[in-house]
């Protein structure tokens, strides 16, 4: 599922409902460059969690965020004389989540009077494992990641 989110409510088309959406594939570069202008590149979500009864409201990260969350989860570690990139999952995990969660603000004054060196220790105290993984899914969706085009509508243009 694609979705767009308009004053902060969730309208979202299924891909079957793509072709029949008003989507006009012969569409002029410039129709489509102004259309572009105009768009923000941030798209805010609200994602409520259950367990706790409050909502979440979280944001896209942008490319460059992206590539640089890479860069810093990366390392460059010497094995045997060969020298290789070691990825480390939590820190872009805990890097997206803090670019990408807008609500709760999670400011350095609150953290510590709550006695948390980091946003990300603070949420691992209170959120399960799945939930902090959820949010991360979530804004990499957002993001444009682990969206699917329509094949159909990609062969017709």
């Amino acid at each position: 599922m694609i979705d767009y989110v308009e004053n902060k409510e969730n309208i979202g088309l299924e891909e079957a409902d793509i072709e029949t959406s008003g989507i006009d594939v012969n569409m002029s570069d410039e129709d489509i460059l102004n259309i572009l202008a105009g768009t923000s590149v941030r798209v805010q979500k609200v994602i409520p969690i259950p367990r706790l009864g409050v909502p979440f409201t979280i944001q896209s990260v942008t490319d460059r965020e992206m590539s640089n969350f890479r860069k810093e989860a990366s390392k460059k570690k010497k094995v045997g004389g060969q020298q290789i990139d070691e990825f480390n999952n939590d820190v872009f995990g805990a890097l997206i989540l803090g670019a990408g969660l807008i609500k709760p603000k999670l400011t350095k004054e609150f953290l510590q009077e709550q006695g948390y060196k980091s946003a990300m220790g603070f949420l691992r105290s209170t959120l399960l494992p799945g939930e902090i993984q959820a949010i991360i899914d979530e804004i990499s969706e957002l993001s444009g990641y682990g969206v699917e085009l329509d094949e159909g509508l990609l062969k017709n243009a």
